[in-house]
This record gives C-alpha cells, structure tokens and sequence, in this order.
C-alpha cells in the first residue's frame, strides 16, 4: 500500500464511490417496483371482482391445513398460544378472539357469531383465566357443543360470578349441563342470563329443577324465549309438567333469587295461575317481569290475591297481559296490606274506569303511609264502565260471593271494610256456608254471621247518598242545590252551618255555569267544596293557611278539633316543608279524612292534579 502513488489511491477511490452509487441505484428501483406490485396486488382485491377474489382465497386459507409447532421449554404456552392452537387443530382459521392478558376479568365476546369450533377452542383455555368474573358469548351461533364447552370447565372458575348466553341455541343437552353445572357445590354464580336462547318448555324444566336446590344466583333472565308453548298439550297429557309450572315449584322452594324475567313468552292458563299463586309463597323474589304474556283474567286475579301476602316484592311487571278490569281491582286492594311494592306497570291492558280508580286509590293508600308508589298505565283503556263490577262509591247488593275467588274474596273485603268504616253502611243479612267436605253427603249448612261495631253507640248514623239520582239532577239542572250538599256532608259526618252550606253551593254553580260541557261527578263536587271552604278562608289569597286558620276551616265543616291534630295534620301534609297547608294538600287532607272511601277511589283521569285545578 506504501508504494501506491497517490495517484492510483484516488482512482481507487473513485470506483468504489461509483459502486456505492450504483448498488443505491439498484436498491432504490427494487423498492419502486416491490411498491408498484404491493398497489397492483390491492387493486387486485378491489370492485365487485375483486371482492369475489378476495372471498374465493379466504375460502382457500379457510380449507388449507394449518400446523402447531409447540413451544419451546424457554417459551411456556400462553393463553392466546393455547387458544390458537385449538383453532388450528379445529382447521379454523386463527382469529384473535381472546386477549393477551392472564388477569382478564371479563370476557366479551358478544355479537361475533364465531360459531361452535372458536367457542370450543376458547373453552380449551378457561381454566388458564382465573380471574374471570364474566362471560359474555352472546349471539355466538352457538349449539349444545359449544354452550357445553363454555360451562364444563366454568365450574373450576372461582370467580366467576355471571354467565350470558343469550340469542344462542340452547338444546336437551346443554340444558342438563346447566342442571348439573347449578346443582354443583362449587358454583359461585350469581347470574344467568338466557335471553332470547330457544328456550322451551322441558329445558326450563331443567334449568328450573336446578335453581330449587341453588343458593347462588340471585338473577335469572329467561325473556324472549319459548315457555309456555306446551300449555295446550296438558289436556292430552295431564302429567306433562310445563316450564311455568316448574317455575311456580321453583319459586315456592328457593330463598335465593331476587329477579326474574320471563317476559315475552307464552305463560297462561293453568301455568300462569300456578306462577301467580306462587308469589304468595315467595319470600326473596324482589322483581318480577312479566310483559308481553298472556296471563288474562284469572291468573292476573290470583296474582293480585297472592300480592296481599307477599312482603318482598318490589317490582313487578304485567304489561300487555289481558289483565281485566276485576283483575285490576284486586291487584289494586293488594296495597292495603303489601308494603314492599313500589313500582307497577300495567301498561297495554284494558282495565277500564272501575280498575283505573281503584289503582288512583292504591296510589293514595301509598301516599298516605309516606310510600313512594308508582304505577304506569300507559295505552290503557280506562274509559269504559263495567257496570257489573262492584262500587265502592254505591256499595248496596245482594250477592252470593266464592271466598276462593279472588275477586269475590276482595268485594268481600271491602264491604266488610266499608261497613266497619262507613257511616250508614252496614249488613242487612250476612251468612256463610262452608264448603262442602270431600265424600259428604247433603248441603252444608249456613251459619248467620252477625257483626257489630265498635264505635257504632259513638257514631251517628246517616244514610249513604245515592250518587246515581244526585248527579243525575245535578247534571240534569246543570246546578248545585243546598239541600243535595246537605246530604253529601251528612253522609260524611260534617256538619257545616247554612251559610256555609250556601257559601259553597255559589261557588260550585259559577264553576259549572262556566263549563257547560263538563259532567259533573262526585269526585268534582266533593274537591269543588273543600277549595271553596279553603277559599273562604283565605282571605288574602296567598294559596296556604297557618294552624289558626286550618282550624277556622275545621270549624266551618263543623267540626271541633283540637290544637295538637291540626298540627299534626299540617306536619303530615305539608309536603313541601313550608310550615303551611296549601289548597291541594288541604284537599288531600279532607278526602282522606272526613271519606277515607272516595280518596280511595279517586278516577284515574285526574292522575295526581285535583280534577277542579285541571278543569277550571
């Protein structure tokens, strides 16, 4: 090197620089044209052409062979190794279906139709997720073999706590699975949700049979499915057990669950009446959907019957059901003695005027035990009057009533009520005949029932008012008369001075003059009246009265309170904590009384605004 001139050393140097040049060069068109083929290669699989290339070599990856190389002792087997495996020996094609943590908690694989071989690969690797609380593998396109896969090894789970399985397919098979997989003692499930899952009548016969020995699941959904659908075999084969009756023998026996949705299913007849009855016996069941069947009449009476036993629901759900108006009315009179229920829906049920009072009424009993109650009755007919229904408002009859009826049982109810309660009202006869025993011979035989009450020496009597002939006048005249408000306030026991009588009878007729249109009923007249004594008293105007003048209204209805009741009529009422009774609670307050009945009774048209604040 030492003998080179300086002369061949810049030569040399000059090559290698041209080399350089020319390998750049070369490298630079090959990653021009790998580029130019990457964009013909996708234009390849573009358009309508292209799309049925591209679905033609997916079909060729899907039906190509794959292999497994296992692992090496430096690299121990993952999850997704696991999972992947699985696929491939399924001859599926890999799809990144389960995340790469170890510590996942919930498993969402919901909407993605994987199909059987993916859930079953899936199933492969659950015992390597400890730390699982959820599963979700709804509407997976999933069978018996891939729900199987998903609940044997679920079991070894310990934390796993909830399970959907919705909008698949469950058959014969995975319903025992699901028996044996409740039934086991190491299951720490806490809820099972089946919607939509092709569920009939003999596999909720299974899932049914587990949760009567379960002590962990606390939620159960089975909505949308097929119970119910075997009813009409029944006739033909009595010994058929349906899913509603495996169900009613479920609730009866298990302490555990807290919700249950059965909505849009086919439950009636005899199967909804054993559901409905079932509830009476239940003491854990806090929410009950029950939508979107077809319970009708009588299953919905022996529901309302079985409600005035129960003391853990809170929750209940029987819209679009056929319920009738008598069925209204006794799930209505349930809330004189259930404390727990909280929330109704009855929507889409043609309970007519009868059952829409009755459940204003049960909104007013809630009101007054400082319950918060609510009841939806959305595209209800409640305009229609069934005048074969019992009312309360004229309570008069002569009747022969079934007390294993839940209707007739809760008219019986209530004239006993009534005639404990009521001024004037009263049995002229009351008899009661027994049932005739099994195997006896002959009529049994009726006993008179006499009834006295308590306060009868102390109360006055005063003949009820006939409404029907009083507002037929009234309606008639299109005016209000002195001595027809007279017979109003006796029937309540008040009794207000003349000039109090007439002070109000001014005011109800400027009302009506001023609406000609309107019918006049007995709930109008008797809000009518008390905004008129409120009115008289306050003089001011300023819509609310102290204690002093609380009791000069007292006083106007003739009657004689003392100052520790109206005090604590104002703390009771006063619902929004001013220290004063306004004009709707002062109405309220009255109703409820001076004719605890009519309160009750209250039309349901009115909702919660007084018919007059509404009207006038």
């Amino acid at each position: 090197a030492d003998s080179l001139s300086d002369a061949a050393i810049a030569k040399a140097a000059e090559a290698a620089a041209l080399d350089a040049k020319a390998e750049g060069q070369s490298r630079f068109q090959q990653k021009k044209d790998a580029d130019a083929g990457e964009v013909q290669e996708l234009g390849y699989y573009q358009g309508r052409d292209g799309r049925t290339r591209f679905f033609q070599a997916y079909q060729t990856v899907g039906t190509t062979e794959h292999t497994w190389v296992e692992p090496t002792e430096h690299t121990p087997n993952t999850v997704m190794q696991e999972y992947l495996k699985g696929v491939i020996t399924r001859n599926r094609v890999p799809m990144p279906a389960v995340l790469r943590q170890t510590r996942l908690k919930a498993l969402d694989l919901s909407g993605m139709g994987l199909g059987d071989d993916y859930i079953s690969a899936l199933g492969d690797v659950l015992t390597m997720m400890q730390y699982l609380e959820s599963i979700n593998v709804r509407n997976n396109r999933l069978t018996d073999s891939g729900i199987n896969s998903i609940l044997s090894p679920a079991i070894r789970l310990k934390n796993l706590e909830r399970i959907n399985l919705s909008e698949n397919e469950v058959g014969e098979r995975s319903s025992r699975r699901l028996l044996k997989f409740l039934t086991d003692r190491n299951c720490k499930l806490t809820a099972l949700i089946l919607e939509k899952a092709d569920v009939d009548d003999e596999e909720c016969r299974h899932i049914m049979e587990a949760f009567e020995t379960n002590q962990s699941v606390t939620e159960l959904n089975l909505g949308n499915n097929l119970i119910g659908q075997a009813e009409s075999m029944n006739v033909v084969q009595p010994d058929l057990v349906t899913g509603g009756e495996a169900t009613a023998t479920m609730l009866r026996v298990n302490t555990t669950l807290k919700i249950l949705n059965l909505s849009w299913n086919s439950l009636r007849a005899e199967s909804a009446t054993d559901i409905a009855q079932a509830i009476g016996d239940n003491s854990t069941l806090t929410q009950l959907e029950l939508s979107h069947n077809a319970f009708g009449d009588m299953p919905s009476q022996y529901l309302g019957m079985a409600l005035a036993h129960n003391q853990s629901m809170q929750r209940l759900d029987l819209s679009y059901n056929a319920v009738s108006p008598a069925a209204a009315m006794v799930i209505a009179s349930a809330f004189k003695t259930n404390n727990s229920l909280s929330y109704l829906n009855l929507d889409g049920n043609k309970i007519g005027k009868r059952g829409a009072s009755a459940l204003m009424g049960a909104l007013r009993s809630g009101q007054e035990g400082l319950r918060d109650v609510a009841i939806s009755v959305e595209d209800c007919d409640s305009t229609f009057d069934d005048g074969t229904l019992f009312n309360p408002v004229e309570p008069s009859m002569a009747a022969t009533l079934d007390l294993t009826s839940p209707y007739d049982n809760m008219v019986a109810r209530e004239l006993l009520r009534l005639a404990n309660k009521r001024n004037g009202c009263g049995f002229t006869v009351l008899k009661h005949t027994p049932l005739r025993a099994k195997g006896a011979k002959g009529k049994p035989k009726s006993r008179t029932i006499v009834l006295k009450r308590d306060d009868t020496s102390e109360a006055p009597e005063h003949p009820p008012v006939r409404w029907d002939s009083l507002l037929g006048d009234v309606n008639k005249l299109r005016v209000m008369q002195p001595h027809l408000l007279r017979s109003i306030t006796d029937s309540m026991g008040l009794a207000p001075m003349p000039k109090t009588i007439t002070a109000i009878v001014q005011k109800i007729n400027k009302k009506i003059e001023a609406r000609p249109d309107i019918w006049i009923d007995e709930h109008m007249l008797l809000d009518l009246s008390f905004r008129s004594i409120f009115n008289e008293v306050d003089k001011d105007g300023s819509g609310e009265i102290d204690k002093d003048e609380m009791y000069q209204c007292l006083t106007l209805l003739g009657i004689t309170p003392t100052v520790a009741a109206v005090k604590r009529a104002i703390a009771e009422y006063d619902t929004d904590g001013s220290g004063f009774m306004e004009e709707d609670e002062f109405v309220t307050y009255m109703l409820v009384s001076a004719n605890q009945e009519i309160c009750e009774f209250w039309s349901l048209a009115h909702e919660t605004k007084p018919l007059s604040a509404a009207l006038f």
